[in-house]
């Protein structure tokens, strides 16, 4: 079934009228049935997380960092520059600080254009000729097979901990560095339970380890008890930033770390929740985080330097702090109107040169006028619009940098490394990668992914898709059962907001067009089917091109997200808009065009 605008895909074949209230419904539709997997889903607690000695070289790498604190050898947290590889860097530094309080370790964070993505050798060379004799990384170095020997040939001494992809050789074996220990949740070697933590998530679980061992005990000190609490709030941001899956392990993480974001642990958590609240208030979710907080910290990470966000949260005071955030939320303004300028530059190119054709399943595009730090935003957007994989690239002297992003059912990192003798670097995962080559090479490229994406995908999976969870009627959305499936939060991948068809809904107002450029569509539709009517208010974003399908007296299929909405002191249910297919529409003769009337 197509909509308006996408291919709908159904969770289940849920139908309304089954007796079970829409909470349940919706939990069943997940596969969470049984008592005991209702009440492990509604309440995560810290005794749902996996043990700590079952990832690889997990407790060998606390053990080697207690080791090296006691011994006074210089640490260096060498982490990525996004979200997540920020956040895993504060929580190691301010675990290991508080065992060594007058010799913190460093933390280096790469710069996106100069450096790259990933472990530089040059960098890694640099940090040795400073005194450094121990590098841990964090979201970073399972691929970085060159720059890890390189550093030990120079007697550094290597952890990798990581949750990206490994590299695989053409065999399809997997390939790890030669670091004295790797701790990563999919090891080869291990049979960890959860392979889906983001970097910040095996960095607690390092940091956790440490403390344990730092202490000789599985109950550790207040110090550090307090402290790993406070960690999850920085775990929850990068949880939910990574999009990483927020199940298992993940939604434990993030649940107990956005209750400790709300009590804002640290100066610099503070002022970026302040920041976000002066654009609405509203509860902590995953939105919320996704939205206004991680976009802000990833803004210097794509325009400046990630060493801010750092510092934003590891020795900021308030005042500091309160600086930080507004240089960020500046930073973040520019994001935006370089963001717009990409989007619709690489919309036209994608279109002039074919690549959103039926016969085209992937788009690769290079241009020396993008930024490398911004395009992997664009990319989800051309993702969105255009339903197939997508490469985008700035170019600088001949080097094509960028992103790229996938579609559900296709791994992006794949279908790059199957043409890895073009590249220079590499690495990701399935739904995101990051890349650079030769912008000689780019147009190969182009050919070799749409290639590898056509033996993979049939035309219909390149029609962007929605997952529906069911059936719903009006009658069933009201403030209490919204309310009740606010339990199922924190939603995010995996754990994606439930989205419920209204079937046969009449149209029964103009739709009208809201936003200071004119481009929201508010509805108010009518179920019929009951005695009197009940009507509901919806608002789809970014929707005003369908305003004529959608005429008063037209009958349609919405797919909505049940929300409340607390706007200007509002607590009325509305339906959040997804998609909608026309199944009567309105014409001349119609009774319901002469009702209009």
């Amino acid at each position: 079934m197509r909509g308006l605008t996408r291919r709908w895909v159904w969770s289940s074949d849920d139908s309304t009228g089954t007796g079970e209230s829409l909470l349940d419904r919706l939990l069943r539709i997940r596969g969470v049935s049984s008592a005991a997997e209702i009440d492990r889903f509604l309440k995560p607690s810290w005794s749902h997380l996996h043990d700590l000695g079952a990832m690889h070289d997990l407790t060998a790498a606390a053990e080697h960092l207690v080791e090296a604190v006691r011994a006074g050898r210089r640490i260096a947290i060498y982490g990525d520059y996004d979200v997540d590889g920020v956040s895993a860097s504060a929580l190691l530094w301010r675990v290991l600080r508080l065992a060594r309080p007058e010799q913190p370790p460093r933390i280096f964070i790469p710069h996106r254009i100069d450096d790259g993505y990933g472990l530089s050798t040059e960098r890694l060379l640099e940090l040795r000729r400073e005194g450094i004799d121990l590098v841990v990384t964090v979201d970073c170095g399972i691929t970085a097979i060159e720059p890890v020997r390189a550093a030990r040939d120079a007697g550094l001494e290597v952890i990798i901990t990581d949750h990206h992809d490994l590299e695989l050789d053409e065999a399809g074996r997997p390939v790890l560095p030669d670091a004295n220990l790797v701790v990563h949740p999919r090891h080869p070697r291990a049979s960890y339970p959860f392979g889906e933590l983001c970097g910040a998530g095996v960095a607690f679980k390092l940091a956790w380890q440490f403390a344990r061992t730092w202490c000789g005990s599985d109950r550790v000190a207040d110090i550090f008890r307090n402290e790993l609490v406070d960690a999850t709030a920085l775990v929850a941001l990068a949880t939910i930033a990574d999009i990483v899956p927020l199940l298992d392990e993940n939604r434990v993480l993030a649940f107990l770390g956005l209750r400790r974001l709300e009590q804002a642990p640290s100066p610099g958590i503070r002022a970026l929740v302040e920041h976000a609240d002066q654009f609405g208030k509203g509860p902590l979710d995953g939105e919320k985080v996704g939205f206004r907080l991680a976009p802000v910290l990833n803004a210097c990470g794509r325009l400046g330097h990630a060493g801010e966000a750092v510092r934003l949260f590891t020795t900021a005071d308030a005042s500091e702090a309160e600086g930080i955030v507004r240089e960020l939320a500046k930073q973040n303004d520019a994001r935006r109107r370089i963001e717009q300028r990409i989007f619709e530059q690489a919309c036209s190119l994608a279109e002039a040169r074919g690549m959103t054709r039926p016969d085209r399943p992937a788009i690769v595009l290079a241009h020396p006028d993008w930024h490398p730090g911004v395009v992997g935003i664009v990319c989800s957007r051309l993702v969105d619009r255009f339903g197939r994989p997508t490469v985008l690239m700035g170019v600088e002297n001949g080097l094509a940098r960028g992103s790229a992003r996938s579609v559900e059912g296709y791994s992006i990192l794949e279908g790059l490394q199957a043409s890895r003798r073009l590249m220079k670097r590499c690495g990701g995962h399935a739904a995101a990668a990051g890349l650079s080559l030769e912008e000689a090479k780019v147009e190969v490229l182009a050919q070799e992914l749409a290639a590898h994406v056509a033996e993979r995908l049939a035309p219909e999976d390149l029609v962007q898709a929605i997952r529906i969870d069911g059936n719903a009627s009006i009658g069933e959305i009201d403030r209490d059962a919204v309310r009740e499936i606010e339990k199922l939060q924190p939603f995010g991948r995996g754990n994606p907001a439930p989205k419920l068809r209204l079937a046969s809904v009449r149209v029964a107002a103009p739709p009208r067009v809201f936003g200071t450029r004119g481009e929201h569509l508010e509805l108010r539709v009518a179920d019929d089917s009951t005695r009197p009517p009940r009507f509901l208010r919806a608002v789809w974003w970014r929707a005003v091109a369908h305003r004529e399908a959608l005429r008063q007296g037209t009958v349609i299929d919405l797919v909505v997200e049940p929300q409340v909405d607390g706007f200007r002191g509002r607590d009325e249910v509305i339906g959040r808009v997804h998609d909608a297919r026309v199944v009567e529409p309105l014409t001349a003769r119609s009774p319901a065009a002469a009702a209009a009337v």
